[in-house]
């Protein structure tokens, strides 16, 4: 497969942040669950409902973004379009979520996440090239009766018959179709 220039480079990047981003996740909802099992009776008393059910909502919100890293990891490894796109469409949404939520506190996040955004767009627009690039060589497959006897020629959307038939083509003698394969 031929691609653009960086594109290995584009593809490992997002690899290894994804990566990253996952063992961040999973360190950040184990101190999550850590925290919250390790306390006393007293403390889980003095703390009301509402922060237990944010802690609950984040913990839930946590593992819908390591979903979604996990859809563009595998879009990245098996450099497939559509695991692809969805992961940037997702992740669009995630990113945007997080730097507005710690965009006072966190810059270095703030800048990890635009920067894979932007690698990663940049990824997908890079298949969709390659993807609709491959796919327009796409042949057709004329099978003609001739006589009793079958022949399938391929050809690129058109048909072509030998002029050595033609003859009995145009005499009515041979019936054509012309079929796709799915």
């Amino acid at each position: 497969m031929t691609y653009f220039y960086g594109f290995e480079c584009r593809k490992w990047t997002i690899i290894v942040m994804c990566l990253f981003l996952i063992v961040a996740r999973i360190f950040a909802i184990i101190s999550l669950i850590e925290g919250t099992a390790t306390t006393d009776d007293e403390d889980i008393k003095e703390h009301d409902k509402n922060s237990k059910e944010f802690n609950f909502k984040w913990l839930i919100i946590q593992l819908i973004k390591c979903a979604i890293i996990l859809v563009g990891l595998y879009g990245a490894i098996k450099e497939h379009l559509w695991f692809s796109l969805t992961f940037c469409v997702l992740f669009l949404y995630a990113a945007v979520n997080d730097i507005i939520e710690h965009a006072k506190s966190l810059y270095l996040l703030s800048a990890i996440l635009t920067f894979l955004l932007l690698i990663d767009i940049s990824f997908v627009i890079d298949l969709f090239r390659h993807y609709y690039s491959s796919s327009s060589s796409t042949k057709i497959s004329i099978r003609t009766t001739i006589s009793g006897k079958d022949s399938v020629k391929n050809s690129k959307f058109s048909k072509k018959t030998s002029t050595k038939n033609s003859k009995d083509i145009y005499s009515g003698a041979s019936t054509s179709s012309c079929s796709a394969p799915v």
